[in-house]
């Protein structure tokens, strides 16, 4: 399922000690692990975010 960051609330990189970096949600889909933990906060009242979580 491709994203759709209508439902997107807030996206960071975390550092692991704390600290965070805002992150482009344009960049979802090509993000690995070794970039760092990733926070995704979705509106789950949005129909899109319910079938992405799911997917």
């Amino acid at each position: 399922m491709k994203f759709d960051d209508r439902s997107l609330r807030h996206a960071c990189l975390l550092d692991g000690k704390g600290g965070l970096a805002p992150f482009d949600p344009a960049e979802l889909e090509s993000w690995s692990p070794e970039r760092g933990p990733l926070w995704l906060h979705f509106d789950l009242t949005e129909p899109a975010a319910q079938e992405w979580i799911t997917e």
